[in-house]
């Protein structure tokens, strides 16, 4: 598992410091070769507006035939339900983007295969994920 601690320490850095900050996103063994950012910044109302981009990411459907398609979930640290914001359609090039708004500072983001894009709950099939922390004091 690759180390989260300084990805989400420069985090708190930037935003503190009034910029938006690139969050690297944690591969898991069902698409190792993905790779996952979180571009975020401060929105209106103090919300955190982060955009999602993936690359390299194979089609759902090559987890399991019946998956069609990715889906961004977050949830605030130390909370049990994942709350879906929203789902990536994943190109032939295998790239793929979706903008969130979140009202948390603190949270965990991961992207899971689905076979249908409002599903309540995440899958089994987790291929991204990171911790978000965009706390910070100038």
């Amino acid at each position: 598992m690759k180390n989260t601690l300084i990805p989400a320490l420069s985090l708190v850095l930037a935003l503190g410091c009034g910029g938006g900050a690139s969050i690297p996103l944690e591969t898991t063994p069902r698409t190792p070769a993905a790779v996952g950012t979180l571009d975020v910044d401060r929105g209106p109302n103090d919300n955190t507006v982060g955009k999602l981009h993936v690359e390299h990411l194979a089609p759902a459907q090559a987890l399991r035939g019946d998956l069609s398609v990715y889906v961004a979930w977050v949830r605030p640290t130390g909370a049990s339900n994942w709350q879906n914001v929203g789902q990536l359609l994943i190109g032939e090039d295998r790239e793929g983007s979706v903008e969130v708004r979140v009202p948390h500072d603190q949270f965990e983001l991961s992207v899971s295969a689905e076979s249908d894009g409002s599903a309540r709950n995440p899958s089994e099939f987790v291929v991204l994920r990171g911790q978000i922390d965009t706390r910070g004091g100038s």
